[in-house]
């Protein structure tokens, strides 16, 4: 076992961004062995002080759709990781929409539930330094 329970895998070149951004803990030094909780996604500081991030708080949205391309109108998504406190869940609209508003930098976890469909991959991991839009999720035929 390498992380405590409950702990997502931290990858900082999820977004290809390796070269333009660094794995932190906030507040320096926090979070303890086998926790990534705490970690974010920064902007460098080499032999400097590790900082929170200033920017706004961030955006995540998408759409559920069937293999069709059609939205699934009240699917549950869910979100967790990014030093949340809790996981956070939205259904979609009517046409297969989500958002969620507030994150902060950080990397989560987003999981997709429907009853009626099946996804490949139900659950993606996504680190976030800026807004995201179009982060879908397409159902299996």
């Amino acid at each position: 076992m390498l992380l405590n329970a409950g702990q997502l895998q931290v990858n900082e070149n999820a977004s290809g961004t390796t070269t333009t951004v660094s794995m932190q803990r906030v507040p320096n030094g926090s979070g303890g062995m086998r926790n990534t909780d705490t970690y974010q996604v920064n902007i460098p500081t080499p032999d400097g002080p590790i900082l929170g991030p200033t920017s706004a708080p961030l955006l995540l949205s998408g759409r559920v759709t069937d293999s069709l391309g059609l939205g699934i109108a009240r699917v549950q998504v869910t979100i967790e990781g990014g030093g949340m406190e809790a996981p956070r869940t939205a259904l979609t609209s009517s046409f297969g929409y989500y958002k969620f508003q507030r994150l902060s930098i950080g990397t989560y976890a987003v999981t997709v539930n429907a009853k009626r469909y099946a996804f490949a991959v139900p659950t993606r991991t996504l680190s976030m330094v800026d807004n995201v839009s179009g982060f879908d999720f397409v159902a299996e035929p």
